[in-house]
């Protein structure tokens, strides 16, 4: 994830160089700098992709681990109950909740993730997938995965340090 992070910055970068030696233009620049923010949930982001409804119990490990599948599947931008995760994200256990980022959440958990329907629809449900795992650990936990036409996630709430 850093990695990437990296790239993309060295990518905006390289951009803001070519323009200012002529050789870019400024829209290329500022589409690999909106990408950026999107993809460190520094702005808000807008397109199709899945929603994954859990109802039941469920624990901070395991939501972590969909959250790096999602973006493992490519999803561009998550949110966890209306809240943008970004690239620094943590779970951690709070009392009959989740903490995502040091904030309190409690379920039914609504996980939403812009990307590829098709791509990341077919990473969560595929046979042997996480959602299959997740079925026979969560036996009495009911999952839904469906595919969205249009999403809006908003920005990470706290400023990436």
């Amino acid at each position: 994830m850093r990695e990437e992070i990296f790239d993309l910055r060295l990518r905006v970068e390289s951009a803001q160089d070519a323009v200012a030696s002529g050789k870019g233009t400024l829209s290329e620049g500022e589409r690999q700098l909106t990408q950026l923010k999107v993809f460190t949930a520094q702005s808000a982001a807008s397109g199709p992709g899945i929603s994954v409804k859990i109802e039941g119990a469920f624990d901070e490990r395991a939501l972590s681990d969909l959250v790096n599948e999602l973006r493992n599947a490519g999803a561009e931008a998550i949110s966890v109950n209306e809240m943008r995760v970004g690239p620094r994200s943590y779970f951690t256990p709070a009392p009959s909740a989740i903490a995502v980022d040091g904030r309190s959440l409690r379920g039914p958990w609504m996980i939403r993730a812009i990307g590829s329907p098709e791509v990341i629809y077919v990473a969560m449900t595929r046979t042997g997938g996480i959602i299959g795992q997740f079925e026979l650990i969560y036996a009495r936990t009911r999952f839904s995965v469906s595919k969205e036409s249009a999403l809006d996630l908003p920005a990470l709430a706290t400023t990436l340090r």
